[in-house]
């Protein structure tokens, strides 16, 4: 013998309520985590510059200079 599972007009209005307010509130959640992941990339990538101004490297004294072939070479 089988029932069937009945609720009353309340039940499903009551129901419908809180299935809303758990997708919007899941959407909530969803869109501050992305803007907050958005903004600490961006604060790193500002302290990174940062650090890059800071930091002194043999890169900001290097110069790269095409030599030809037959001075290689003599040089080797």
């Amino acid at each position: 013998m089988q029932v069937a599972c009945t609720y009353s007009s309340e039940e499903i209005k009551e129901r419908k309520m809180i299935g809303l307010f758990v997708g919007c509130l899941s959407i909530a959640c969803a869109l501050f985590i992305n803007v907050y992941t958005d903004y600490i990339e961006q604060i790193a990538k500002a302290n990174y510059k940062n650090w890059d101004v800071k930091t002194i490297t043999a890169a900001d004294y290097t110069v790269e200079v095409d030599i030809p072939k037959d001075l290689y070479k003599s040089f080797i």
